[in-house]
């Protein structure tokens, strides 16, 4: 009997996931999977990885939740280690999959990998849905016609209404048991969901996310967001959407649906507008990305400007570790550090000081960016450090922030650095232990809430 394949990347939710939702209106058996990719641990030039320690927790609570999600719908979530590309060619080659349901993605590595699996098997049916952005398409896209800046983006997408997210599938068709041809290996370890977590809001997956929507918009704060929104600490100064966003644990039209149902209820305003303008930068970078695809990546960005800095590991070393000379990027690479998250504010004023103090190549910083942060997608991340480095969308040609006069405006009594850097010995010693537990032998794929008595696979 013909198979569904649905592949799970950056949409690991149960709710609003449209290309979950086609696959069940096919009626055909379902293969759920999620794919860790070897080249996720190999190391840049650089020296960081694409995935590291507090994004590999997250990333583990996140799966754990979708699998148990996914579980107490008839369905099973199989993670496989191995090249996504290889891995779908396996389970093509090992089941009758007549269809491939899975997220639109931004990413020139992304969009490759899908065509190359996509061109490997014509006789496959391959379906492709958006779950990580408010519009599905946006018209203005043919080549050489992209708004180059945020404003020109804002101004063409006016008037453009959002499709309303949807909810979960009415039903589940009968899940498919992967062959077991691939090496089976129990887990030993691993993180559950609330284990080692330092000085941090987060836990991945798509429960604890959507508690965190309702509890944000039954409280007052969407209505005061634009006053503390530059704040450096602190839960209650921005939504905190962003890493489950980013993994897509959470939609981005459910974010804009619950905010307009805010709005019916207690009125419009400035702060609210502000979040919409948020999440339309968000937006902005996603298409940005598609659009220019491996320009992201270069040295002079989508210009032809080579920026004046080159790369100095001692130097970059020292900003990674916040002992730079400025007590403020200090405080904001060692919370980075810890926690994997850092204010808006905060990332500008570091970026700005790796690109222009230091004269660094932006680029290392865009990566250590995405080997730390628990909200990175490849958008954001580089379009925003592109923005910084005066080779990306902003017209006036990058951004030169005055660390001192940063600190006197948003650290006037030095609150934020003694919290990050006074008691830096204690923090970093319970980081070193973090970092150990994960480097002996924490496995992406031992999901504790499973009953899985012969998973992980192994590619």
């Amino acid at each position: 009997m013909p198979a569904s394949l649905v592949w799970f990347t950056n949409n690991l939710r149960v709710q609003d996931n449209s290309a979950l939702i086609e696959a069940c209106k096919k009626d055909q058996p379902l293969i759920c999977v999620f794919f860790i990719d070897p080249l996720w641990k190999r190391q840049t030039q650089y020296g960081t990885h694409s995935l590291g320690m507090m994004r590999g927790v997250f990333l583990h609570e996140t799966l754990t939740a979708l699998a148990k999600a996914l579980q107490q719908r008839g369905q099973r979530l199989n993670i496989i280690e191995s090249d996504p590309v290889e891995g779908v060619k396996r389970l093509v080659s090992l089941h009758s999959i007549s269809n491939v349901f899975g997220s639109r993605q931004f990413g020139i590595f992304e969009c490759e990998q899908w065509k190359r699996v996509k061109d490997g098997h014509p006789h496959v049916n391959f379906h492709q849905s958006s779950t990580s952005t408010l519009f599905d398409e946006l018209a203005f896209l043919p080549p050489d016609n992209f708004p180059i800046t945020f404003s020109q983006f804002r101004k063409r997408i006016s008037g453009m209404s959002f499709r309303a997210s949807s909810g979960i599938p009415e039903c589940f068709p009968p899940p498919l048991r992967v062959t077991p041809t691939y090496h089976h290996q129990k887990g030993s370890g691993g993180y559950s969901a609330n284990q080692d977590r330092h000085y941090s809001y987060f836990l991945g997956g798509e429960e604890f996310v959507l508690a965190h929507l309702e509890a944000y918009f039954d409280s007052t704060a969407p209505s005061t967001y634009k006053a503390p929104r530059n704040a450096l600490e602190g839960i209650d100064y921005s939504t905190k959407f962003s890493p489950w966003l980013a993994n897509g644990s959470l939609s981005v039209r459910m974010v804009y649906d619950r905010l307009v149902r805010y709005e019916k209820d207690c009125g419009a305003n400035a702060s609210k507008e502000w979040i919409v303008f948020e999440l339309l930068w968000r937006e902005y970078f996603q298409w940005y990305a598609g659009y220019f695809q491996s320009q992201i990546f270069r040295f002079s960005g989508i210009t032809n400007c080579r920026p004046l800095t080159s790369f100095y590991s001692q130097r970059f070393q020292a900003w990674c570790t916040g002992n730079t000379p400025w007590p403020l990027v200090n405080a904001f690479m060692r919370q980075l550090n810890m926690t994997g998250y850092m204010s808006n504010r905060g990332r500008q004023i570091v970026a700005s000081c790796l690109v222009n103090e230091l004269q660094l190549d932006w680029r290392c910083g865009a990566y250590y960016f995405e080997q730390q942060l628990l909200d990175y997608d490849v958008g954001s991340n580089w379009g925003n450090w592109q923005y910084i480095a005066g080779v990306g969308a902003d017209p006036r040609g990058g951004r030169h922030f005055n660390i001192d006069k940063q600190a006197a405006i948003y650290d006037p009594e030095g609150v934020f650095v003694r919290q990050w850097c006074e008691s830096s010995a204690d923090r970093s010693g319970a980081l070193a232990n973090i970092q150990k537990k994960f480097d002996r032998g924490h496995d992406l794929t031992v999901l504790d809430a499973c009953d899985a008595a012969d998973w992980p696979i192994k590619g």
